[in-house]
């Protein structure tokens, strides 16, 4: 994310904590301590230094800042059932086929003639089956973000495709650049669990 982690960290600094937790759905564990969920794992988030850990993750920095991002930009929004795609979230049309190189191509790369894998890799992360066709995930990666994505294998006739669907309130979780920095990195984590390709 193009905000440094350090930028972030101040400017987590400056929110109130409790306010913050009950919008997000993290958890204030005491006057020194956050837990909040990412994908399928718990992080302690130490306060006043804001430092992150985990017993079993090590985080990268955009990590870090996506997580801070997204307790700071949460709102009291309830899901609406109404599933959107990259392009209606604000300024996303524009930077359409951005999302498309980093999300979508890795994610056909990878599954695009592997479904099954798509979807066992995809459980085993803590995909939840949506019925939205034979191959179609949904992701808490946040305790209030959803994103589906379903693929659509290839035939004789069409190479193999993808969709990618929010719920339409994710803009007051996360910008726009956050949306697309969560899906690249969940991505990240899918096409890697297989073990057969290293995303680059």
């Amino acid at each position: 994310m193009k905000e440094s982690l350090e930028l972030t960290i101040e400017e987590f600094k400056k929110i109130d904590v409790k306010e913050a937790c009950q919008k997000s759905g993290a958890i204030l564990k005491d006057e020194k301590t956050i837990i909040v969920r990412y994908l399928n794992s718990d992080y302690i988030i130490h306060l006043p230094e804001v430092e992150i850990t985990s017993p079993d993750v090590k985080l990268t920095d955009n990590q870090k800042n996506l997580i801070l991002h997204y307790i700071i930009t949460s709102k009291t929004t309830l899901l609406t059932g109404k599933l959107i795609d990259f392009r209606l979230v604000p300024g996303g049309n524009m930077y359409y086929s951005v999302f498309e190189a980093r999300v979508h191509k890795p994610l056909l790369k990878t599954f695009g003639n592997n479904p099954e894998v798509f979807m066992e890799a995809g459980k085993s992360f803590g995909g939840i089956k949506a019925e939205y066709g034979n191959f179609a995930l949904t992701f808490q990666v946040f305790p209030k973000v959803l994103v589906t994505f379903i693929l659509y294998p290839g035939d004789e006739e069409f190479p193999p495709d993808c969709k990618v669907l929010f719920d339409s309130s994710i803009s007051d979780y996360l910008s726009t650049e956050g949306i697309a920095v969560a899906c690249e990195e969940l991505v990240k984590e899918l096409v890697t669990k297989p073990g057969e390709k290293d995303y680059e």
